[in-house]
Parts: structure tokens; C-alpha cells; sequence
């Protein structure tokens, strides 16, 4: 988890929802990333991150999800700052403190 330090995270995968939900999977070298922290990409472009999601409807769903997140990968809600754009997949992102 973060203490107040720069992580930088690379966006494995990342899709739109028909509602407009954001959702991500991000891996960060530092573990799960706090609800509610900024991420930034190279243009500028921010999203915040809404909550960490554990979502599956199987065994297999949710074994599949565990070894992604003995990776250090996560999968999150995110929300765009000002935009309504998802993340690029392989987009790297820093974390900011706005």
C-alpha cells in the first residue's frame, strides 16, 4: 500500500461499461492502491480511483483473480477527472496528490 510516495502503474487491461462504469486492472510494484487516489497519465489525463473491485461469479473467476493479484495486479472502479475516456491498456500512469 502507498504512504504518500509516487507509484508508477501500468494499465493491463481496461473497459467501459454500457452504464459508463470505468473499470481497470492495474499493476502497481507497490500492492493495491488506496481508494480515492489520483492517477495521471502521460497527457495529462486523470482518473480517480473510485474502489477496488473483487468481482467473479466462479471458482475459476475467483482463483484467476488471486494469482492476478499475487502479480500485483488489481482490479479497480475508476472515475475520469473531467473526461469520460477509459485508460489505454499499456498506458503507464503515476499516482498525483490532487
Amino acid at each position: 500500500m502507498l504512504n504518500n510516495k509516487e507509484c508508477h502503474t501500468e494499465i493491463i487491461d481496461s473497459f467501459k461499461l454500457s452504464n459508463g462504469m470505468i473499470v481497470a486492472f492495474i499493476e502497481c510494484a507497490d500492492g493495491k492502491l488506496p481508494d480515492s487516489i489520483i492517477l495521471e497519465n502521460h497527457q495529462h489525463k486523470k482518473w480517480k480511483i473510485k474502489r477496488y473491485l473483487q468481482t467473479t461469479n466462479s471458482l475459476e473467476g475467483y482463483e484467476k483473480i488471486k494469482q492476478q493479484e499475487m502479480k500485483n495486479i488489481f482490479q479497480y472502479e475508476l472515475e475520469g477527472i473531467y473526461h469520460r475516456d477509459k485508460p489505454g491498456i499499456g498506458d503507464r500512469l503515476i499516482t498525483t496528490k490532487d
